[in-house]
């Protein structure tokens, strides 16, 4: 079977690696999810600053992919843990 992404805190249930990459669509899935962290959790939930000039950081080590963001204005730092493993 192909690569799926299980995500630790919830928010991606299972996220399929597989399928046709477009010329549109070339970016791969772990790419799309920071594009949508970026976009769409631009507001710190601490001190409701928001950051719409910032952006989320990812790192792997094969096995884990994880995405943060540490707000400007209080220091807060979010993150995202994601399983990625081999069905």
């Amino acid at each position: 079977m192909g690569n799926s992404i299980i995500c630790g805190d919830g928010f991606l249930s299972s996220l399929s690696l597989r399928g046709n990459m477009t010329t549109e669509h070339s970016r791969s899935a772990l790419e799309r999810l920071r594009e949508y962290y970026d976009h769409e959790e631009l507001v710190c939930p601490d001190c409701g600053y928001e950051d719409a000039d910032g952006g989320w950081r990812s790192e792997t080590n094969g096995d884990v992919v994880e995405y943060s963001h540490e707000c400007p204005q209080c220091g807060a730092v979010r993150s995202h843990t994601l399983d990625v493993h081999e069905e």
